[in-house]
């Protein structure tokens, strides 16, 4: 009888975590020099696009003591929507460094409804609060050169 709680609590608990993802996060028209609205902060995307490649989307979410960073992302194969081959920087107004991450390998979903792209989705906290507006690059190490992209959040 413990295991099948212990799966529906967790079922529940997935449920719920999916659920209060931010549909403007997992949009693919995003042109630079457009603003978002996600998670209740403006987000412009200063540098790089959403294409055939894939979608390459940031957000930052207001949670308690400190913030929290969302990071979407949809490419045509598994390899490509491997999070090991993504770094995020997080930088203050002032262009201080607050985080930077190399992401570590997690398995994309599958292509689902009819899609032909793999998607991942991950988050973690900043330590901190940081008052203002944040900068959030996003290095994506490609065969040929790094890709990047840049965002600024207005918290």
């Amino acid at each position: 009888m413990k295991p099948i709680i212990t799966i529906l609590l967790f079922v529940f608990i997935t449920a719920i975590s999916t659920g209060q993802t931010d549909k403007n996060l997992t949009k693919e028209n995003w042109k630079p020099g457009k603003e978002k609205i996600i998670y209740g902060h403006p987000v412009w995307r200063l540098e790089g696009k959403n294409d055939k490649r894939g979608i390459t989307n940031v957000a930052c979410q207001s949670t308690g003591a400190a913030d929290t960073i969302h990071f979407y992302l949809t490419r045509l194969t598994l390899h490509g929507a491997n999070t090991d081959l993504f770094t995020i920087v997080v930088k203050d107004s002032t262009n201080k460094e607050i985080l930077r991450k190399e992401l570590e390998n997690d398995i994309p979903e599958a292509p689902l409804n009819g899609s032909d792209y793999w998607s991942n989705y991950i988050r973690f906290p900043l330590s901190k609060k940081i008052p203002g507006k944040i900068y959030i690059y996003v290095i994506e190490k490609a065969e040929e050169k790094n890709v990047e992209f840049k965002f600024e959040v207005k918290l």
